[in-house]
């Protein structure tokens, strides 16, 4: 074969090949999330934390670079294994805001370790085989009126589906983060799935949070004041859980699909599919059930996000 001949050959082979390559899986320094490639500026990431340093955050299988400029919204320290809100102010992974919050904090008021549930807050929370027991708890022997902190992904009933399960660092916390599915206006009554927390005069309304926005449900994290007599637990404190700025999305957590086709919840986010969105370890015609991935994608100005990623996690 002549040597022109066999250099043509041999360039096309290569075009093809790296033109055929998944672009999702060679991004450098990308910790394996793959999104590198179209990332354009700042990002907002909500995940699990998976390590922390006293310079750095891990989540979403990056590293978020705590520095001098950094944020933080929330008075109480991130830990392990609570979800992490944060953002970047530009292409660089150093954080310009973050807050981290267990899922709730609280008193277990009820435990059925046969259906592997506990109550508290009238809030359900299940766990399973995937679920991480810390601090020395075991789930055939936890007591009623046990202090504990959960980290995890709420469902769209309410549920709240357990990834770790620790001791309560503050005993006397009681927190709960939801995505409202229902406000009355009039009996002043904030509805999560069954379970039902009062609004009253004595509320404190933060991170300009109002009831008009409310009504948009927005996902809110609760603090909960003593309920005394009360058949419901009146809310102290509320406030936004953090919304998704315009530009780059990271997030992991349950995603649930929704009765319209193309579109899923993922944790408080509204997730929009299309014809380019790339599945990985995963197909949307499978997705019966809740399923724990990693999403990459675009949020705009009405905070809507299209999904160019979709990855099943472990």
């Amino acid at each position: 074969m002549p040597i022109f001949l066999r250099f043509l050959l041999t360039l096309s082979s290569s075009l093809l090949v790296s033109c055929g390559q998944d672009q999702w899986a060679s991004a450098p320094g990308s910790g394996g999330t793959g999104y590198d490639q179209a990332r354009q500026g700042r990002i907002t990431v909500i995940a699990p934390i998976d390590a922390l340093t006293r310079s750095s955050i891990d989540a979403g299988q990056q590293t978020w670079a705590l520095t001098t400029q950094s944020q933080a919204l929330l008075g109480t320290p991130p830990v392990v294994g609570e979800t992490v809100w944060l953002n970047t102010a530009d292409k660089t992974n150093n954080i310009a805001q973050y807050a981290a919050s267990a899922a709730l904090v609280g008193a277990v008021e009820e435990y059925v370790a046969d259906l592997k549930n506990i109550l508290i807050y009238g809030v359900n929370i299940r766990w399973d085989q995937h679920t991480v027991w810390q601090d020395g708890l075991v789930a055939d022997r936890l007591h009623i009126g046990e202090h504990i902190a959960v980290d995890g992904s709420m469902r769209t009933d309410g549920v709240l589906i357990a990834r770790r399960i620790r001791r309560a660092v503050e005993p006397q916390q009681r927190m709960v983060v939801i995505k409202p599915d229902g406000y009355d206006t009039s009996e002043q009554v904030v509805f999560s799935g069954v379970t039902a927390f009062l609004l009253t005069p004595q509320t404190e309304w933060q991170s300009g949070l109002t009831p008009e926005q409310l009504q948009a449900n927005p996902c809110v994290r609760i603090v909960l004041a003593p309920r005394g007599r009360s058949t419901l637990w009146p809310i102290q404190q509320i406030s936004r859980w953090h919304q998704v700025l315009v530009g780059d999305f990271l997030g992991q957590d349950l995603l649930i699909p929704t009765k319209t086709a193309g579109e899923y919840q993922l944790g408080c986010q509204h997730i929009y599919t299309n014809s380019k969105t790339v599945w990985q370890g995963i197909s949307p015609n499978h997705l019966g059930q809740p399923t724990r991935v990693q999403l990459y994608g675009k949020a705009d100005s009405t905070g809507k996000i299209q999904a160019l990623r979709i990855q099943k996690m472990p």
